[in-house]
Parts: structure tokens; sequence; C-alpha cells
């Protein structure tokens, strides 16, 4: 029976993580391809590996992945493994709060066009 060395297998760990920077992968690229994948209704590391090749091209582009290859299923999963959760939440929280204001002034310029629009018909 083999026994588990933790020393190993964070050496191992390390060497993933630098066999993907080589490789150009970001983890804020995981990440938001995680997101829009889960958004899309893509759920599960498979289905979020599916999502990244169907739409490669896209993504790749409004990304701007730099040595135009995106993550793996694994790859997603490594990453998304090695994540503090909640850590991340509170990150995405913040983020998501952020984005809300934005969403409220955008959306109070658009009823003010809207109106201005309706008033000359």
């Amino acid at each position: 029976m083999k026994t588990y060395n933790l020393r190993e297998e964070k050496r191992r760990e390390e060497k993933r993580r630098e066999e993907d920077k080589a490789k150009g992968i970001v983890i804020d690229v995981v990440l938001m391809i995680t997101i829009m994948a889960t958004m899309s209704g893509f759920i599960g590391y498979i289905a979020i590996g599916d999502f990244a090749q169907r739409y490669k091209k896209e993504l790749l582009e409004y990304l701007s992945v730099k040595k135009g290859r995106l993550a793996s299923y694994a790859t997603v999963r490594r990453v998304l493994i090695g994540i503090e959760h909640e850590k991340f939440g509170r990150i995405f929280q913040k983020w998501m709060i952020s984005i809300k204001v934005h969403i409220h002034r955008l959306n109070a310029l658009s009823n003010s066009i809207l109106s201005t629009i309706s008033k000359k018909l």
C-alpha cells in the first residue's frame, strides 16, 4: 500500500502550476471561462471544458489570451480545486456590487434616452 507523502504531493502541485504557467494558462482566464460556462448552463469540469472548446475562437478574442490556448477540463479542475472559496466568494461579491452600481447608472441613462425618444414620437 502506498503511503501519502504531503511533501511529494506539494512538489507535484507546484510542478503542475509551473507547467500551466509555461502554457500561458492564467487563473483569471480559467475563472472567467468557468463563470461564463456556468451562466450558460455548462455545469461540471468536463462541461466547462466543452464550453471552452465550443466557443474557443470567441473566448480567445474576448479574453485576449496570449498564447492562443485555453485550459482543458483537467486544468480547470486543478485551478478550481486550488482556489480558496471563501476568499474568492468575498472578492466576487464585491465585484458584483460594483457591477450593480454601473448597471443602475446605465439603466437610468437608457430610461432618460427612451423617454426623450418617446416624447419626440
